[in-house]
């Protein structure tokens, strides 16, 4: 087995069929950033399980899976309900936030697996346009400065009029 088919095989482990399969074509330097990239960007199902659990009701898990739209309705509807609370009516708006939220916790797995595969085919697709850069990435080096200039920065004249730099 080939270095290449070794970094083929472990991006199938490490990814899963999906995301390798979207990154099969790419070199291995791509490939690196791809998967670090990934890794970052990854949103974990037990951290989206616990958010809905306790603070579902405000959106959180919404919000952590990049669904803005529907946490900033959460959000709203529950905090309108802890207004309306004062008023007993609002009881029934945080409770029946609370459980939807926790209905919605049966299918979390799901829906991380869905926006971490949203996640991979944007960087996928961003890398395969460029970015605007090509791999491997260089960084170039800033030019040293000429023997002029640092003679001039050194001429510069003191409070009391004297030179600092003597030749």
């Amino acid at each position: 087995m080939n270095h290449q088919e070794y970094l083929t095989m472990s991006l199938m482990n490490e990814l899963g069929y999906v995301e390798a399969h979207l990154i099969k074509d790419f070199d291995e330097n791509q490939k690196l950033f791809f998967i670090s990239e990934y890794k970052r960007q990854k949103k974990n199902t037990t951290a989206a399980l616990l958010l809905g659990i306790f603070i579902g009701e405000f959106g959180a898990h919404h919000f952590y899976l990049g669904d803005k739209g529907k946490g900033a309705a959460y959000l709203v509807i529950s905090l309108v309900s802890c207004v309306l609370t004062l008023a007993v009516i609002g009881i029934i708006g945080l409770v029946t936030m609370k459980i939807i939220a926790l209905v919605e916790m049966i299918d979390i797995g799901n829906k991380v697996e869905q926006s971490n595969r949203q996640a991979a085919y944007e960087l996928a697709n961003k890398i395969k346009n460029g970015f605007g850069f090509t791999f491997p990435f260089t960084v170039a080096s800033p030019e040293p400065p000429s023997p002029n200039s640092a003679s001039e920065i050194l001429k510069d004249e003191t409070p009391l009029g004297k030179s600092i730099y003597t030749r």
